[in-house]
């Protein structure tokens, strides 16, 4: 579980600069620097260990059986 947080950080983490950007500058019509220090602010906050964040998601893995022949 540690290592899907980990990753789900990263890719929030990720794309605060890259869509903050876009909506702030685009829709919003802030000026770059001013979307840059939103965007470093939520960069922050996504790394503070004491917010968590609850969201359903569904992951699976699989194994190849042991008894499966072996290709050569």
């Amino acid at each position: 579980m540690k290592k899907i947080g980990a990753m789900v950080m990263f890719t929030a983490d990720a794309g605060t600069e890259g869509y903050g950007l876009a909506m702030f500058t685009c829709v919003l019509e802030m000026s770059t620097e001013d979307s840059l220090e939103v965007c470093r602010k939520a960069s922050a906050e996504i790394e503070n260990k004491n917010h968590h964040v609850w969201e359903p998601f569904h992951v699976a893995y699989g194994r190849k059986p042991s008894n499966a022949p072996k290709n050569n």
